[in-house]
């Protein structure tokens, strides 16, 4: 179909409306999601000096922020080169914000445990999630 110069252009200047609400919209949901990565930080940041605190509490404490248990994240395609299971089941996640929260008890304590929580960790934020450990005795 033959288009005039002018419904080419009327043709471009749509795309390009369209090109920039869609561009708006994809910084303002960056833009929340950092806000909320930030809030994030501070509670947890807050949550890991509590000693004694138990994963039950920290399920609770987290679920009014959108962290729930038995989410699934696929690995293939992470890129790392190292070796990976089909997915992970992190403790707590917030698919909306891609952050994960893992609580590390006592028997995170050995180097072999350690190894694995490290490789994780890489292969999740390779796969563009943040990962946020938390110790808890």
């Amino acid at each position: 179909m033959m288009m005039t110069y002018n419904e080419l252009q009327r043709v471009l200047r749509k795309e390009r409306l369209n090109s920039a609400a869609i561009t708006a919209h994809s910084i303002r949901l960056t833009q929340e999601r950092d806000r909320l990565r930030e809030a994030l930080n501070e509670l947890t940041e807050d949550l890991a000096q509590v000693r004694g605190i138990r994963g039950e509490t920290m399920r609770a404490t987290l679920a009014p922020l959108g962290f729930r248990g038995g989410v699934i994240i696929k690995t293939k395609g992470h890129g790392t080169g190292l070796k990976s299971p089909p997915h992970y089941k992190p403790d707590l996640a917030n698919p909306e914000t891609k952050t994960v929260i893992e609580l590390d008890g006592p028997s995170h304590k050995s180097s072999v445990r350690r190894e694995q929580d490290s490789r994780k960790t890489v292969i999740l934020e390779a796969l563009g999630w943040k990962v946020v450990r938390l110790q808890y005795h």
